[in-house]
């Protein structure tokens, strides 16, 4: 009896034991969707139907933005979106067949970590037609924080060392150094130190063209970090120019760059990057921006910020001011980066806006812009240059990269 009884139930285990394990998956399953890490298990889709492509999104606190390519054989105008939960008036674009733009929604209420999953009305026209379409497009997303409350990049120099999204372009081993002077300090125990001699060629460019360099640049991944896509993007950092700083102002081809953003491939026309290298020699598109350490023809000091709205164009001067050797001065910069003529450019030294430039073209391409920053000079540049920064930040808004905050 007991026999039966055992084989009973084994065979009962044989037959419901994998329906009871599938139960206990699920049920495990829906506490990891439901728990904190439930990121880590729900994928983030975005789907417009047929005729678009949808290449990147995100959804924040007060905004949506989608990265929207036109596929649908013509070019479309008044494309746009729309949320119920967004109370701000959507951008309109245009797009040819193949084109790439960013679709942005602002005026939207939405809770930092929440798990966004709705369907918004994607509208549209062809060129041209009066006809306008109307579609129910499909978002999963979990909802970041707001742009305006995000520091994308901070340079901690504390612990002795460059951080390892600066790649670093020096001529040897002391052209660019963490150190714990000039006095006083700017802000904490250590700061960056840039020097560059006559013929301190840094990259291959350098010599061809008798150039001298130390400069960080932001490597590729970390300037995808953070947004261009009809958002401003704010940046700050203290610099200091020790007494006796000095440069050779009368010459031609003299230049001391301080900061720069500069192009790289965009991936869906590399022919056109590597056409631009073959007729430069190797050498990249010049800065669309730039910040320049001026000596003015009356002696004066100060720095100043030059712009390019195509690679052959001569830069212009926007702006400039005078500063003090041997202070710090703190730098913000507000930009709006744009392949259309609705970019802008603001800059503050020590707190006082000195450039307010709009309505123009700032980027040659939409590859996100790589900052650069240290010392870039002219081959008329024979003599021992030093300067030092600190304080370095990419954020969402202008507290956050503000020098004097920290």
């Amino acid at each position: 009896m007991y026999k039966r009884r055992g084989q009973g139930a084994l065979e009962f285990l044989m037959t419901y034991g994998w329906a009871i394990l599938v139960v206990v998956v699920v049920l495990v399953s829906l506490n990891v969707y439901f728990s904190s890490d439930a990121q880590f298990v729900v994928p983030e889709t975005c789907f417009l139907g047929p005729g678009f492509a949808c290449n990147d999104f995100a959804v924040y606190e007060d905004s949506l933005t989608l990265a929207v390519v036109n596929g649908m054989g013509k070019s479309l105008e008044g494309i746009s979106i729309q949320n119920s939960q967004c109370l701000g008036d959507p951008n309109s674009i245009t797009l040819e067949n193949g084109e790439e733009s960013f679709l942005v929604l602002d005026g939207c209420n939405f809770n930092s970590g929440d798990l966004f999953s709705e369907n918004l009305n994607l509208s549209y026209s062809f060129l041209g037609s009066s006809i306008m379409h109307l579609r129910e497009v499909s978002i999963t997303a979990f909802v970041q924080a707001a742009l305006n409350s995000i520091l994308f990049l901070e340079t901690d120099l504390e612990e002795g060392t460059i951080p390892l999204f600066w790649d670093i372009q020096r001529n040897n081993s002391q052209s660019i150094l963490v150190v714990n002077d000039p006095d006083p300090l700017r802000d904490g125990n250590n700061v960056l130190k840039f020097n560059v001699d006559y013929l301190d060629f840094a990259v291959n460019y350098d010599a061809t063209a008798n150039k001298s360099r130390a400069e960080l640049a932001l490597q590729d991944g970390s300037a995808d970090l953070y947004p261009m896509n009809d958002v401003p993007i704010f940046y700050g950092w203290s610099i200091y120019f020790p007494e006796g700083y000095e440069y050779n102002v009368s010459a031609q081809d003299r230049f001391n760059i301080i900061g720069q953003w500069y192009h790289r491939a965009y991936p869906d026309t590399p022919e056109a990057w590597q056409e631009w290298l073959d007729a430069h020699g190797g050498r990249g598109m010049p800065p669309s921006v730039h910040v320049e350490y001026e000596e003015r023809a009356n002696g004066e000091r100060g720095v100043g910020i030059a712009w390019k709205p195509t690679p052959e164009t001569p830069a212009s001067s926007i702006g400039e001011m005078g500063i003090n050797l041997g202070e710090w001065n703190d730098l913000v910069f507000e930009i709006k980066w744009s392949t259309e003529d609705d970019g802008y450019i603001k800059a503050w030294l020590n707190g006082q806006l000195f450039t307010d430039k709009s309505g123009i073209i700032n980027m040659y391409n939409p590859t996100p812009k790589k900052l650069k920053v240290g010392l870039y000079r002219g081959p008329s540049a024979r003599m021992e240059n030093t300067v030092y920064y600190d304080n370095i930040r990419i954020g969402g808004s202008y507290e956050l990269v503000d020098p004097s905050n920290y």
